[in-house]
């Protein structure tokens, strides 16, 4: 949602006196917007105004515990409530209460889907009035539950979008981009990183091997490549100075086997699963295979050959490039990128079990979702793995984020880079995360308001 503008009544005026240290400024004085902003990271350093404080705490180990695994599981719930209007209440109220009042009658005795299918459109109905989620997302509800209903399978419900494979790899790329968003492949790679250390050669190798090879399961192995190569590129470009004068040649022949390693771990990984790159897809959408392969079917016959490409893989850099390398890389630059990303939050949690669960859909789907009944001549047979992938990616629009995530740019929180408009991001007392008092500084060119403080 766009910024208001300055004398829009939605934003409380500056109180007399402002904020105690924070010098005034005049109107489009970019001068003393300047001047104010080491007082807005003092107050930012010398408070913690959210519940979401990224600064790490002194003495504490930066993994989660079992109670502040459960602490963030609550507060999913309680932000939920805090960034929908009453609009979106009512409308999903008012959504399940008509559905379930659907479900409940008979419309015609020769057609018994037909409730099913009124529930479902009066659902997509309010969802669509009241705006409950984004319009395109609520359009994926048919997708999740036709199939589950029995009303249609989802490889005739894909055709009216795209194509159920199309759909499949649509729903695993919006969790890849979730998983990107929340930086969580960062965190998991430089934890590796952390853990193995960076002082032999062969291991970092073998490092950037394996996080590339289960990455590109998860992922596109495109996505995943993407994803990795700034951290190999970033870790040898800060060893380039130490070694481009007395050990140019094995610097060299390392920063080739990583590379490489990075390139086919996630080719590796990509022929492990279905959903690993698309000529997979291709090959499931073909019409002698469409109806015998699977998900996990695929991954059954394919794991065991991409696990034995990625040994010959990593032996053959060892005898090509590793061999008589004795380089022993600075880990300061991993400790810096990953004391940058702060502690773990509860957005990376909420991506990480989304992940799992479409992961864990793919792998059930045809041994324990095909075969359950849900009435005398409703099953699930018509559920395929294009409907797992969607109901994962309705999550990601479903689990609320932190209001102001760090490094939020001022347009991108206006515009709803964050779960809710400008104004309910304003009103918060989280929203006094630097990005937002520096929004709140951009907008007014004063002194922030007495509700950002």
């Amino acid at each position: 949602m766009p910024m208001s503008s300055p004398s829009s009544p939605s934003l409380p005026s500056v109180e007399d006196g402002g904020v105690p240290g924070l010098p005034s400024a005049t109107p489009r004085d970019s001068d003393s917007l300047q001047q104010a902003a080491p007082e807005v990271d003092a107050i930012i350093k010398s408070d913690d105004f959210g519940l979401d404080s990224d600064k790490p705490v002194a003495g504490k180990p930066d993994y989660v515990d079992l109670g502040s695994l459960r602490q963030q599981l609550r507060r999913l719930g309680k932000d939920w409530l805090s960034i929908t209007t009453w609009s979106q209440i009512l409308g999903m109220g008012l959504g399940f209460l008509s559905f379930i009042i659907c479900l409940s009658i008979e419309l015609d005795v020769a057609y018994p889907k037909a409730n099913d299918m009124l529930a479902i459109t009066v659902l997509v109905a309010c969802f669509w009035v009241f705006e409950v989620l984004p319009l395109s997302v609520t359009s994926l509800f048919p997708l999740v539950l036709m199939p589950f209903f029995g009303i249609m399978s989802s490889s005739a419900a894909s055709t009216s979008y795209w194509g159920w494979v199309q759909m499949l790899f649509f729903g695993a790329l919006v969790v890849d981009i979730a998983i990107e968003h929340v930086n969580l492949h960062r965190r998991i790679a430089l934890k590796i990183l952390l853990l193995v250390g960076v002082k032999r050669p062969w291991l970092v190798v073998l490092c950037f091997l394996l996080i590339s090879y289960f990455l590109a399961m998860g992922c596109s192995n495109t996505a995943s490549a993407v994803m990795v190569v700034p951290f190999a590129t970033g870790l040898l470009d800060s060893a380039l100075q130490d070694f481009q004068k007395t050990d140019a040649a094995q610097f060299r022949g390392l920063s080739v086997a990583v590379l490489l390693a990075v390139c086919y771990g996630c080719s590796c990984g990509g022929i492990a699963t279905l959903i690993g790159t698309p000529p997979n897809g291709v090959l499931a959408a073909l019409p002698m295979v469409a109806e015998t392969i699977t998900a996990s079917n695929w991954s059954a016959f394919a794991m065991p050959i991409s696990i034995l490409v990625v040994i010959c893989v990593f032996v053959t850099l060892y005898l090509l490039f590793l061999r008589g390398v004795q380089l022993e890389l600075d880990g300061e630059s991993v400790k810096t990128s990953y004391a940058a990303i702060g502690p773990f939050n509860r957005d990376e949690l909420a991506v990480a079990l989304i992940q799992l669960i479409q992961f864990g859909g793919f792998l059930i789907r045809s041994d324990v979702i095909n075969n359950v009944k849900v009435t005398g001549n409703t099953d699930l047979k018509g559920v395929n793995d294009a409907t797992i992938a969607c109901a994962a990616a309705l999550l990601c629009f479903v689990v609320p984020a932190r209001l102001c995530s760090p490094g939020t740019t001022p347009s991108s929180t206006s515009y709803g880079a964050c779960s809710s408009s400008w104004e309910e991001v304003a009103r918060s007392r989280r929203a006094s995360k630097l990005p937002c008092l520096r929004s709140t500084l951009a907008k007014n060119w004063q002194r922030p308001p007495a509700w950002a403080g």
